[in-house]
């Protein structure tokens, strides 16, 4: 029987985070992702990784500030839905 290494994948995401039953994640609306690494709660960040299966080891990570125009949109679209 031969094992596979499981599949990696470069990621980049920008959300909040919380702890999840499987330690700290990092959630963007498609998908949330256990992380490595602790980010300070109640800010956005972009977050940037490596990918395997439902974790995410991250290599770098910025503050995320969205702008006036981008929260307009995104007030916008819900408004839609």
């Amino acid at each position: 029987m031969t094992r596979c290494p499981p599949k990696r994948d470069r990621e980049c995401l920008r959300d909040d985070h919380s702890d999840g039953p499987g330690g700290r994640c990092i959630d963007d609306g498609h998908a949330c992702l256990i992380i490595d690494t602790d980010l300070p709660f109640g800010t956005e960040f972009c977050v940037e990784g490596t990918r395997t299966g439902d974790r995410l080891a991250i290599d770098s990570y910025s503050e995320y500030t969205r702008s006036k125009d981008a929260l307009t949109e995104r007030i916008e679209s819900l408004k839609k839905e």
